[in-house]
């Protein structure tokens, strides 16, 4: 029961569950059946009570996947697109460039320059260059604190 509820809840918002749901509650069935005919005896204690409650608990499921369903579709940043309507696909900006905030941080120069998706001759030399004083600041500061 708690299995279904949680996939009751959810779906909506991920429709993939259903889908996992459907291949658990598959799998249970098809184990619960082999056990039950191999392994357990009849149950003389089985009355409307399961049932009852079973009916009871799918409809408090019901109003939940209505509410959250509601939640989750009517999150405006949901459907929202990254950029605008006829420029094609762009990827987003990085709000946060760890180079940068080590160049501000220890007061390296900065190189602007443009990078291009082909890669560039001595690029990896001015990499090595930056990561060297970098590291050379660093060392500065530990001697410093020591």
């Amino acid at each position: 029961m708690a299995s279904l509820l949680v996939i009751v809840t959810y779906s909506s918002g991920m429709p993939v569950l259903y889908m996992v749901g459907a291949l658990f509650f598959g799998m249970t069935y098809i184990v619960n059946k082999l056990v039950l005919f191999k392994y357990y005896q009849k149950s003389l204690t089985l009355n409307r009570v399961v049932p009852q409650y079973s009916m009871q608990f799918l409809s408090v499921s019901l109003v939940l996947h209505v509410l959250f369903g509601c939640f989750m579709l009517t999150n405006p940043g949901l459907f929202e697109t990254i950029s605008p309507a006829g420029t094609g696909f762009t990827l987003p900006k990085i709000p946060f460039n760890p180079g940068e905030a080590l160049r501000d941080k220890f007061d390296i120069e900065a190189e602007v320059e443009e990078r291009t998706l082909a890669p560039e001759e001595g690029l990896q030399e001015k990499e090595a260059d930056f990561t060297k004083r970098v590291v050379e600041k660093l060392s500065e500061r530990m001697l410093l604190v020591h």
